[in-house]
């Protein structure tokens, strides 16, 4: 005989039984365990999921709002953007024009040994030499058309 049976002979009886409903109980307690984890799991995904609609519910609805709102600042945006590109456009213009006298009022000041402006008389080195014999005609136009 084996030593297992030799200690089944000496084991009462009503062991083998609370061994066994101790088995059972624990076997129960875990499977309860297990059942009460698959419930609180699907309570909590059913929570989750309730919350996912209302926040996805309330964000919808924001949505609206912040487009007509981002619309409004755009339109700002614009407004502002083209009043800055007219006072830009308004300067520009303003110094092209002044650019463009001095332009006209320098030509005859450096070309004046040729052209119909040229004096009578003057040509080449001296001609250029006799239209502004001390740059006194020159520096007077500078600083009036700089305002010097």
């Amino acid at each position: 005989m084996s030593a297992l049976a030799k200690l089944a002979g000496r084991v009462p009886g009503w062991l083998y039984g609370a061994v066994l409903a101790c088995v059972l109980v624990g076997a129960g307690m875990l499977y309860q365990r297990a059942q009460g984890v698959a419930q609180g799991r699907a309570a909590v995904q059913a929570l989750w999921n309730t919350d996912k609609k209302t926040r996805a519910a309330a964000e919808t609805k924001a949505e609206a709002p912040r487009a007509a709102e981002n619309l409004a600042q755009a339109r700002q945006q614009a407004i502002k953007a083209a009043a800055i590109k007219k006072v830009y456009d308004d300067e520009i213009n303003d110094v092209r024009a002044r650019l463009a006298v001095a332009e006209r009022m320098r030509k005859p000041v450096f070309c004046a040994s040729t052209g119909p402006a040229a004096p009578a008389g003057a040509g080449g080195a001296e001609g250029g030499a006799a239209a502004d014999p001390a740059g006194g005609y020159f520096l007077t136009r500078w600083r009036e058309i700089f305002k010097l």
